[in-house]
């Protein structure tokens, strides 16, 4: 069984494929580039924590699921 945040995601990457909509490419315009995160880090002026690799909500996702990785970070 999918836990919801997995049902959402599949859902909305059925959504764009479906409409042959490249979510990736639209998306690469908002991403900094490796050159500006490496900038940013060495300023201090900012900290990088710790993320998924597809933004889950890791309070909406069982602690077995999380230390298990079954919720494809």
């Amino acid at each position: 069984m999918h836990s919801p945040q997995e049902q959402l995601s599949f859902k909305v990457d059925s959504f764009f494929r479906n409409h042959n909509i490249d979510l990736s490419k639209i998306s690469e315009h908002y991403m900094l580039s490796w050159t500006q995160i490496q900038e940013l880090n060495k300023s201090n002026l900012v900290n990088f924590g710790a993320h998924t690799v597809n933004h889950l909500a890791l309070n909406k996702i069982s602690k077995n699921d999380i230390k298990e990785g079954s919720a494809r970070f």
